[in-house]
């Protein structure tokens, strides 16, 4: 995919100013009913219609208009609220007919970080906490396919399939971020046996995942290929060292990457690759003394 190219077209745009139309609807309305009855009263009800119409959709291409520009000019910063939106579905279109079985979900790892921790900087959503001792995750916790947890919660991924496979395994953050969670700096190597549960972090793994917000829908979506084909652009060679375990990269970028991820899982034959997704609702974190 060339890289010059704006990873948001104007569909997306679109499909966000309508959203925000829509939320405007009884506004809207409320503002054109008092119209009618102001000109109606003003002029009579005669001359009035033709000019309140005109009035109304003059208005109705303007705000459009401005809205277009509006969520164009978010899309292009990195709006947290605007590019999670539109990233998490065009991930969600990412299909399969599931001949592999995969399935991917989320457990809680344990209690919040003590305060005064600090995260590795590899995320806005998903921090790193480095760990040597880190324990293995409980693992008797029942399978969903969506999971509320709040900021500051420790989670651990899991990912199975019925046939042998190399899996990858993708984070899309509250703030649009796209975040590599396997393969990692730590473990490489992602094949995976038929019947197989993995977990990241796993128990040879010397960080913790936790949810750094901010509070909003992340998603997480596996995909598997029964041969090892690279379906991402780059990969755990041209990650930088230090802190920055996973490979994370910026809405913008996220864009062109899950662009590619598409293009390269769909040229395979059916039944060589699969997919699976599940949810995870942030929600802010837990004040002391109570809940917000």
């Amino acid at each position: 995919m060339d890289a010059s190219r704006d990873p948001f077209s104007t569909g997306d745009v679109l499909k966000l100013v309508i959203e925000r139309l829509k939320s405007q609807t009884l506004l809207f309305t409320f503002g054109v009913l008092i119209v009618i009855v102001v000109g109606a009263a003003l002029l009579g009800p005669d001359k009035a219609l033709p000019i309140i119409i005109i009035v109304a959709v003059l208005f109705l291409i303007g705000l459009a208009a401005f809205l277009f520009v509006e969520q164009k000019q978010k899309l292009n910063r990195g709006d947290p609220g605007a590019t999670s939106k539109v990233l998490r579905e065009r991930i969600h279109q990412i299909s399969s007919d599931h001949g592999l079985g995969l399935k991917v979900w989320t457990e809680p790892a344990g209690p919040p970080a003590a305060k005064g921790s600090t995260p590795g900087a590899v995320a806005r959503d998903i921090a790193v906490i480095e760990h040597p001792d880190a324990p293995r995750p409980d693992i008797a916790v029942k399978q969903l396919d969506e999971a509320t947890y709040r900021v500051g919660d420790r989670i651990v991924v899991k990912c199975q399939a019925q046939r042998d496979c190399h899996i990858t395994i993708l984070n899309l953050g509250t703030s649009g971020k796209l975040t590599t969670l396997l393969p990692n700096q730590q473990r490489a190597a992602n094949f995976v046996k038929a019947g197989e549960t993995i977990t990241v972090p796993g128990p040879g793994d010397s960080f913790h995942l936790q949810l750094s917000g901010p509070p909003g829908v992340e998603r997480i979506k596996a995909i598997a290929t029964v041969e090892d084909k690279p379906i991402m652009n780059g990969d755990t060679g041209s990650m930088s060292t230090g802190a920055a375990l996973f490979r994370s990269v910026p809405p913008t970028a996220a864009a062109r990457d899950i662009a590619v991820v598409k293009d390269t899982v769909e040229k395979l034959p059916s039944g060589a690759w699969d997919e699976a997704e599940t949810t995870v609702v942030v929600q802010p974190a837990a004040q002391e003394g109570g809940t917000p």
